[in-house]
């Protein structure tokens, strides 16, 4: 009777040390892919922006988080992010000109009064979070993010300090 006890407590170990392996795994792969959106961002090929008006519903809702891409090439139909008048803005293109792009809210019912030159772009939308946009917002301040980054720290590292003890 013994014996099968001890085969448990082995087989427990070694579940252990999967999930272990598996939380290793996945903690790399994230803090990869966190390191190149950042590097990303940073080189200006990617920019995240917290949708604050509901100009551009149902595409991207109050509180989302769109990630826009530079690509160089924009056109009729696609939603872009540009400064005018210092300020972020993400409406749809709706047409060409020689002068740049003419650009509306999805929500809104007339053009913007703007035209949008090739240079004011900082990129054509490819993915759209709901929601996600209040916890970035709520992330950006240092304070926050020191105090959520440590907190993931501890959590994902605890079982290694303890295992060590």
């Amino acid at each position: 009777m013994g014996g099968l006890g001890g085969n448990r407590v082995l087989r427990a170990q070694s579940a252990r040390k999967s999930v272990g392996k598996i939380s290793a795994i996945l903690q790399a792969a994230l803090f990869s892919f966190l390191l190149a959106f950042i590097f990303l961002e940073f080189a200006g090929l990617v920019t995240v922006a917290i949708v604050v008006t509901p100009s551009m519903e149902p595409l991207l809702p109050k509180g989302s988080a769109g990630v826009f891409v530079k690509t160089g090439k924009y056109g009729v139909g696609d939603v872009i992010l540009f400064r005018v008048h210092g300020c972020l803005v993400a409406h749809r293109v709706v047409a060409e000109t020689e002068k740049g792009f003419r650009t509306k809210g999805d929500y809104n019912g007339v053009l913007d009064p703007w035209v949008v030159p090739e240079n004011a772009i900082l990129g054509k939308l490819a993915l759209s979070i709901p929601m996600l946009g209040y916890a970035v917002y709520f992330l950006r301040s240092p304070l926050i993010f020191a105090a959520v980054s440590t907190a993931i720290f501890v959590i994902f590292t605890w079982d290694s300090f303890c295992s060590e003890a």
